[in-house]
């Protein structure tokens, strides 16, 4: 798998290719220094590569034999080259581990292995204020994710904002940072570019590489929004609007927003629940009002999703449940778990 960060995993590879060559330039000039001893003096391969070894560590034992003229201008020659060459391996080994490089480069291997490992996950393209709020949310319903996003101080952001999310840094519109994100094993792409024109190329690439994957995409302006569904994303959502929605309502709407904020803030506690009605479950064809879902099973039923895709809200006592329909279901997650369990299984939770 290519490395996952872009930048830093060149700057890794970089260090990488410096310590091998660090490594590597002793070994050269102690194979250099043994066959030259062994054919300018004649001396056995284990005495050249003893007197190799002795010259160019500088321990100063005698030699082994007499060293002709033209030994003698060798050994100056490689003393002076090994003082260059171990002086360089010597620093940039020290400084891949004393820099952190190392450390970089273990956390990049575990973080690429996190991501390898992960299924139905969610992918997050973008990292400003829209994405790490994504993101918060994603990791308070317990939702695995991957971030994406171009900017060199990736990682220090997510540090920062207390986001424990691998992390890769790349442009979310090349096809090789999305599938090092996993999009063939995700089942979601959450899209808050900066602009319209790199989510439009977003969506087009994940809808390209992974054609069931569902996508929701950030929208600035409302005139973008049918080039965002026609490249592919099933939803769009405009943070300016909504935002702009919220405050109205605050304004005209004081006590039901009140609500919504009740709502809002009790977080995981609530949830709603999607039930779809089974052909041989216990929904079928049956009575809001018969089920008493409220006293048996403290949900409430607060929508049903129609064959046409129409949804029908608050609906009546008397209202028939009909297999196909799906079921908007709200309560408190302890108790919407259990009943999707019984609903689909028929068993009493």
């Amino acid at each position: 798998m290519p490395r996952i960060d872009s930048t830093s995993g060149m700057n890794a590879a970089l260090h990488s290719r410096r310590v091998l060559v660090a490594i590597a330039l002793p070994i050269l000039i102690l194979v250099v220094g043994t066959l030259g001893y062994w054919i300018i003096e004649d001396w056995p391969l284990a005495e050249s590569l003893y007197m190799t070894v002795i010259t160019i560590s500088t321990v100063g034992y005698g030699e082994l034999h007499q060293v002709s003229g033209a030994g003698r201008v060798f050994t100056m020659a490689l003393i002076l080259a090994s003082l260059g060459t171990m002086g360089y391996s010597i620093t940039a080994i020290a400084g891949f581990l004393l820099e952190g490089e190392f450390q970089r480069m273990l956390k990049g291997r575990r973080m690429d292995k996190r991501i390898t490992d992960m299924r139905d996950h969610v992918v997050v393209c973008g990292l400003g204020r829209t994405g790490r709020s994504v993101v918060s949310e994603l990791l308070a319903q317990h939702q695995t994710c991957v971030v994406v996003d171009r900017n060199d101080d990736l990682r220090e952001r997510l540090a920062k904002a207390e986001l424990d999310v691998p992390c890769i840094q790349g442009d979310a519109t090349d096809d090789s940072v999305l599938r090092n994100a996993g999009i063939d094993r995700a089942k979601g792409l959450v899209t808050v570019l900066e602009n319209d024109r790199d989510n439009v190329f977003v969506v087009l690439t994940a809808r390209e590489l992974s054609p069931s994957i569902t996508i929701i995409s950030r929208l600035d302006d409302a005139h973008n929004e049918p080039k965002l569904r026609a490249a592919g994303a099933n939803q769009v959502v405009s943070p300016n609007r909504i935002g702009g929605l919220r405050m109205a309502t605050l304004m005209t709407h004081r006590e039901s927003a009140h609500v919504s904020e009740v709502l809002m803030r009790a977080g995981s506690a609530l949830e709603v629940g999607e039930i779809p009605v089974l052909a041989d479950g216990p929904l079928a064809n049956k009575r809001i009002a018969e089920l008493k879902l409220g006293t048996r099973h403290a949900v409430q039923v607060i929508g049903i999703r129609c064959f046409d895709g129409s949804h029908e809200f608050g609906p009546t006592g008397e209202r028939r449940f009909k297999v196909g329909e799906v079921l908007l279901i709200l309560g408190e997650q302890a108790k919407v778990d259990p009943f999707s369990v019984w609903a689909l299984a028929g068993q009493q939770p």
